[in-house]
Protein backbone atom coordinates (compact mmCIF):
# COMPACT_ATOMS: atom_id res chain seq x y z
CA UNK A 1 0.00 0.00 0.00
CA UNK A 2 2.85 2.40 0.84
CA UNK A 3 4.38 1.72 -2.58
CA UNK A 4 1.11 2.52 -4.31
CA UNK A 5 0.76 5.82 -2.43
CA UNK A 6 4.40 6.67 -3.15
CA UNK A 7 3.87 5.87 -6.84
CA UNK A 8 0.75 8.08 -6.99
CA UNK A 9 2.55 10.98 -5.26
CA UNK A 10 5.53 10.63 -7.61
CA UNK A 11 3.24 10.59 -10.66
CA UNK A 12 1.38 13.71 -9.50
CA UNK A 13 4.64 15.51 -8.76
CA UNK A 14 6.12 14.69 -12.17
CA UNK A 15 2.92 15.70 -13.94
CA UNK A 16 2.68 18.98 -12.05
CA UNK A 17 6.30 19.82 -12.86
CA UNK A 18 5.81 19.17 -16.55
CA UNK A 19 3.02 21.79 -16.72
CA UNK A 20 5.06 24.48 -15.00
CA UNK A 21 5.21 27.55 -17.22
CA UNK A 22 8.26 29.65 -17.89
CA UNK A 23 7.95 33.42 -17.77
CA UNK A 24 9.85 36.31 -19.27
CA UNK A 25 9.97 39.65 -17.51
CA UNK A 26 11.03 43.07 -18.64
CA UNK A 27 11.04 46.54 -17.10
CA UNK A 28 9.86 49.69 -18.79
CA UNK A 29 11.64 52.64 -17.21
CA UNK A 30 10.66 56.27 -17.64
CA UNK A 31 13.78 58.44 -17.23
CA UNK A 32 11.97 61.66 -18.08
CA UNK A 33 10.27 64.36 -16.03
CA UNK A 34 6.89 63.63 -17.66
CA UNK A 35 4.38 60.85 -17.11
CA UNK A 36 4.14 58.42 -20.03
CA UNK A 37 1.46 56.09 -21.33
CA UNK A 38 2.46 52.81 -22.90
CA UNK A 39 0.48 50.51 -25.16
CA UNK A 40 1.74 47.14 -26.30
CA UNK A 41 0.87 43.81 -27.80
CA UNK A 42 2.68 40.62 -28.71
CA UNK A 43 2.89 39.35 -32.27
CA UNK A 44 0.68 42.21 -33.41
CA UNK A 45 2.23 45.29 -35.01
CA UNK A 46 -1.09 46.97 -35.83
CA UNK A 47 -1.04 49.96 -33.48
CA UNK A 48 -4.65 50.87 -34.25
CA UNK A 49 -5.78 47.67 -32.50
CA UNK A 50 -3.97 48.51 -29.25
CA UNK A 51 -6.00 49.26 -26.14
CA UNK A 52 -6.07 52.85 -24.89
CA UNK A 53 -3.62 52.84 -21.97
CA UNK A 54 -5.58 55.55 -20.17
CA UNK A 55 -8.76 53.50 -19.85
CA UNK A 56 -8.13 52.29 -16.31
CA UNK A 57 -4.91 50.45 -17.13
CA UNK A 58 -2.88 51.71 -14.19
CA UNK A 59 0.03 49.45 -15.11
CA UNK A 60 0.27 51.26 -18.45
CA UNK A 61 0.81 54.70 -16.97
CA UNK A 62 4.36 55.20 -15.74
CA UNK A 63 5.11 58.28 -13.65
CA UNK A 64 8.13 60.50 -14.22
CA UNK A 65 11.20 58.63 -13.03
CA UNK A 66 9.19 55.44 -12.50
CA UNK A 67 9.26 51.94 -13.88
CA UNK A 68 6.99 48.97 -14.17
CA UNK A 69 7.76 45.26 -14.42
CA UNK A 70 5.83 43.21 -16.98
CA UNK A 71 5.80 39.42 -16.94
CA UNK A 72 4.59 37.29 -19.83
CA UNK A 73 4.38 33.58 -20.57
CA UNK A 74 7.53 32.41 -22.37
CA UNK A 75 5.55 31.32 -25.42
CA UNK A 76 4.16 34.83 -25.96
CA UNK A 77 7.50 36.61 -26.34
CA UNK A 78 9.92 34.71 -28.57
CA UNK A 79 12.22 35.66 -31.43
CA UNK A 80 9.40 34.92 -33.86
CA UNK A 81 6.74 36.74 -31.81
CA UNK A 82 7.79 40.30 -31.15
CA UNK A 83 6.73 42.79 -28.54
CA UNK A 84 5.48 45.99 -30.13
CA UNK A 85 5.39 48.81 -27.60
CA UNK A 86 4.63 52.48 -28.09
CA UNK A 87 5.20 55.35 -25.70
CA UNK A 88 3.00 58.42 -25.60
CA UNK A 89 3.83 61.39 -23.41
CA UNK A 90 1.14 62.81 -21.12
CA UNK A 91 1.21 66.10 -23.07
CA UNK A 92 0.36 64.33 -26.34
CA UNK A 93 -2.15 61.99 -24.67
CA UNK A 94 -4.03 64.87 -23.02
CA UNK A 95 -4.13 66.94 -26.23
CA UNK A 96 -5.37 64.19 -28.59
CA UNK A 97 -7.87 61.38 -28.72
CA UNK A 98 -6.50 57.84 -28.64
CA UNK A 99 -7.84 57.35 -32.16
CA UNK A 100 -5.89 60.39 -33.41
CA UNK A 101 -2.73 59.17 -31.68
CA UNK A 102 -2.80 55.77 -33.38
CA UNK A 103 -4.12 56.99 -36.74
CA UNK A 104 -1.49 59.72 -37.05
CA UNK A 105 1.44 57.97 -35.32
CA UNK A 106 1.60 60.64 -32.62
CA UNK A 107 3.46 58.35 -30.23
CA UNK A 108 6.91 59.44 -29.12
CA UNK A 109 8.74 56.15 -29.46
CA UNK A 110 8.06 52.66 -30.82
CA UNK A 111 9.82 49.40 -30.02
CA UNK A 112 9.52 46.15 -32.00
CA UNK A 113 11.53 43.60 -30.04
CA UNK A 114 11.96 39.84 -30.07
CA UNK A 115 13.05 37.89 -27.00
CA UNK A 116 16.76 38.06 -27.91
CA UNK A 117 16.50 41.82 -28.40
CA UNK A 118 14.81 42.27 -25.01
CA UNK A 119 17.53 40.16 -23.41
CA UNK A 120 20.22 42.20 -25.22
CA UNK A 121 18.74 45.24 -23.46
CA UNK A 122 19.16 43.33 -20.19
CA UNK A 123 15.35 43.11 -19.98
CA UNK A 124 15.16 46.89 -19.53
CA UNK A 125 13.35 49.10 -22.02
CA UNK A 126 14.35 52.64 -21.14
CA UNK A 127 12.60 55.78 -22.30
CA UNK A 128 14.79 58.90 -22.05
Amino acid sequence: MKRLILLIVAAITLTACSFEEEYNSYNVTNNTAEEIYIAFDYDNTVISSFTDPGDGNTNRVIPAGGKFLYTVDEGILTDDKKLTLIIVTKTVYDANSWQDIVDNDLFDQRFDLGLDEVRALDNNIIYN
